[in-house]
């Protein structure tokens, strides 16, 4: 029977594919460290890709794609601005009757009247028209498909009644119809420039521009504004898609562009330290295989030629792995973001390749594997034939002083000398487990930040509204307690408004100042929201402020001001609120007593509606009937259910998103800690064995073990807190202080769980090579590698 020849070896490099065979088992946790650290930084890049193409799709769709807009530029001016070499697009458009009170109507429908150019509905806001074609004549108009009521089709021709009279249009096209304009009743009518101008009595051009992609876009904002001698702050940002695009001038946004590069170097760092951590071990592991190569004639610098062949063998398997599983991993977020919030995450690629994920996964596998490979490389070429035969070459230096100790005591002591000893090993073991410790805190600030900046799920939110038509206090303090009183309704809360008041603080300032009532259970809810003072529902004429980095000089606790003849206390600040911000306006929060007291009003300006889960069709035609009977029809009702509940589906989509980042550096910390201390501990295996040789206990082994993973997990929570806890604050402080106002403070929780992951790990981590050893008998852990 003939038997396979051994294929003669022509270089020492030929027993790298011999040894990987050899030792398939060794390697097999080097391979998976490798795979683990490609798969973690490929998941974390190709989400945020993911997340970026998303929010850029969506800006577009929703805000336009342009990335300044002006209303201080004429149509000639706009046409020079176009030829510059850095300008992609210029569109023109204007608009009247936004706000639907202008008197612009549709067969009685109020309806929202703009012109544009053909640039503007081809390149800065595409029409997304659903029938029919845009306009081409003054005449022409394409109507949104709520105006489908009027029985309008194309072709048909329509009357638009406007202040400058009434128009005859003919219908050429029907686009969707906004969100504003369908909470409104409202209808929208799209013309040329020219037909509007007809319609209109209101003309002030607004002139959109997009830049090149890679123009310096600050830069060109700043050239023409000089050409045109426009104030400075003429060109309004986009502010969205500019921070997109990595060029918006807002402080504040700009910040968090370093808040990613933080997060990118340490998730990089992350996985250099893992690749780095094992294949030291591993090296370390095999020192009398490497001394074994040197006494058959190999120079050390064929050993580290070798060291680094295995490197990349190891990378031509596990950076393909890793790079997959990232893919994967993405797409499985992906797909469930979309399918819960498919409002708020419809523009998000499903099963896209990421190629920044990609190449920097393959970045990080490779060149940290030959980076990595330098040192261990260095180490097995520069030891002695014998010494390494004999498997001491990286063994513990001398001992400068005995130990006196017995028993236990004894075996900790050693445990923890062995884990000090080491100082390239300790670095490399205890920087790993540091490191995921910061990882995971950086990303906690982004789980503050999230919670933060996103709440439509927050108890205030209203599931049905009845507004004042005129936004005055006309809305009927009796109908608060009809609608109360309809089957499936579980709440209603009512606000009262006083817009642009003229206020002055004791030291002479002078503000404009908005109005605002909360009754009991929106001051519960406020309660959360404070940042400093108190909250008192009963304490007339004292108000709370929000916080507003970009308002007026900020009100403090304590401060008093004059608003409409009587004095008022500030006696809490709030974070936030469901209100919107006005630029340039405090807002003023009150019970409702002093804001009778104040104005003489006791009507309130929305009621707000929360229902449950029967409420059904039939009561919502009741709510609609005893407000149309209190207001006379003259009301607006808004129906925001849907949104709430896809709002729901988006927070929980999103919290998936971010908690799925805390849950994966979790995993790899845990593996992470595994593998460094099995291999760490395995790579000792003849010095334990020549222990049990002098009389050590199977029991004081295992103690030594178990002090030496725990020796790794304290050095590593200690450093992991010293670097992290400064990092968290400063990101805290850059990311969230200045929006909200919030103090950081110190994030126990987060600590708790990365510091018990870390010692549950090591405690873990100390069972496999303890078990091993109990296996093994003294002479064959010995003479075991």
């Amino acid at each position: 029977m003939k038997t396979a020849k051994t294929p003669a070896l022509r270089s020492w490099l030929d027993l790298v594919p011999l040894s990987a065979r050899a030792h398939r088992r060794q390697n097999r946790m080097t391979l998976f460290c490798i795979v683990l650290a490609v798969s973690l930084v490929a998941t974390i890049f190709a989400m945020a890709d993911m997340e970026l193409r998303t929010q850029r799709r969506t800006a577009i769709r929703t805000d336009g794609n342009w990335h300044v807009a002006t209303t201080d530029l004429t149509a000639d001016q706009a046409a020079v601005v176009a030829a510059r070499p850095d300008v992609a697009a210029v569109g023109l458009y204007d608009v009247a009757n936004y706000h639907l009170d202008g008197g612009y109507t549709l067969a009685g429908q109020e309806v929202a009247v703009c012109g544009s150019d053909t640039a503007f509905y081809t390149e800065i806001f595409p029409l997304a028209i659903l029938e029919g074609r845009a306009p081409a004549a003054p005449d022409e108009a394409v109507l949104t498909e709520s105006a489908r009521r009027q029985g309008l089709g194309l072709g048909d021709s329509f009357v638009l009644q406007s202040p400058t009279g009434a128009h005859t249009l003919t219908v050429v096209g029907f686009i969707e119809t906004t969100t504003m304009l369908s909470r409104n009743d409202a209808a929208g009518v799209v013309l040329t420039l020219d037909g509007f101008g007809a319609v209109s009595d209101r003309h002030e051009l607004n002139v959109y521009i997009r830049f090149t992609p890679l123009s310096d876009k600050q830069r060109a904002i700043r050239d023409i504004e000089a050409a045109f001698a426009l104030p400075d702050g003429a060109l309004k940002e986009n502010a969205r898609l500019m921070t997109l695009d990595l060029s918006t001038s807002n402080r504040w946004l700009a910040s968090l562009y370093g808040t990613a590069l933080v997060l990118f170097v340490l998730v990089l760092a992350a996985g250099v330290l893992m690749i780095a951590g094992t294949l030291n071990s591993s090296v370390a592991a095999r020192t009398a295989f490497f001394g074994l190569l040197r006494c058959l004639g190999a120079t050390p610098r064929q050993v580290r030629r070798y060291v680094r062949r295995e490197s990349l063998q190891w990378c031509a398997t596990a950076v393909p792995a890793g790079l997959a599983v990232g893919t994967l991993v993405s797409w499985g977020l992906c797909a469930p973001l979309r399918a819960l919030a498919p409002g708020y995450f419809y523009d998000m690629p499903m099963f896209a390749l990421s190629p920044i994920a990609l190449v920097f996964g393959a970045l990080v596998g490779v060149v940290t594997v030959l980076l990595a490979a330098r040192t261990p490389a260095r180490r097995a070429g520069a030891v002695s034939p014998l010494t390494a035969v004999r498997g001491n070459a990286g063994g513990t230096p001398p001992v400068r002083r005995g130990l006196r100790r017995t028993g236990r005591r004894l075996a900790w002591q050693l445990g923890v000398h062995h884990a000090l000893a080491g100082r390239r090993n300790l670095v490399l073991v205890a920087g790993s487990f540091a490191l995921s410790i910061v990882l995971f805190l950086a990303f906690d600030t982004a789980l503050e930040f999230f919670h933060h900046g996103w709440k439509p799920v927050q108890p205030y939110a209203p599931d049905l509204s009845v507004v004042s038509a005129d936004n005055t206090c006309s809305l009927d303090p009796a109908l608060q307690q009809e609608l109360a009183g309809v089957e499936g309704v579980r709440r209603v809360f009512g606000r009262q408004f006083a817009y642009n008041l003229p206020a002055r603080t004791a030291d002479g300032q002078d503000l404009t100042v908005n109005l605002v009532t909360y009754e009991e259970n929106q001051f519960r809810w406020a309660g959360r929201e404070l940042l400093e003072g108190a909250v008192d529902p009963a304490a007339d004429f004292t108000v709370l402020t929000v916080y507003d980095p970009a308002g007026p000089a900020a009100l403090a606790v304590g401060d008093r001001l004059e608003l409409l003849g009587r004095s008022l206390t500030v006696g809490g600040l709030l974070s936030s609120s469901p209100l919107d911000r006005v630029e340039g306006v405090v807002l003023l929060i009150c019970n409702e007593a002093t804001f009778a007291a104040l104005t003489g009003e006791t009507g309130y300006t929305i009621l707000d509606i929360q229902v449950e889960g029967g409420f059904t069709d039939a009561a919502l035609e009741q709510v609609r009937t005893l407000a149309g009977r209190a207001t006379g029809g003259d009301y607006v009702f808004s129906d925001r259910r849907a949104s709430n509940l896809e709002g729901r589906g988006a927070y929980l989509a999103i919290g998936v998103f971010f908690y799925g980042f805390e849950v994966v550096i979790a995993l790899i910390t845990v593996l992470s800690i595994l593998n460094c201390i099995q291999m760490s501990v395995s790579a000792r295996l003849p010095q334990y064995g020549a222990m049990r040789a002098v009389g050590l206990t199977v029991r004081q082994l295992l103690q030594m073990v178990l002090a030496e993973s725990a020796c790794y997990a304290a050095v590593g929570c200690a450093a992991g807190l010293a670097l992290g806890l400064p990092l968290h604050r400063a990101l805290y402080l850059s990311m969230i202080t200045p929006r909200w106002g919030t103090d950081w403070t110190v994030p126990w929780g987060a600590i708790g769980v990365i510091v018990a992951l870390v010692a549950g790990s090591a405690l873990l981590a100390a069972r496999a090579p303890a078990r091993r050893l109990r296996g093994l008998s003294v002479t064959a852990t010995i003479a075991s590698e």
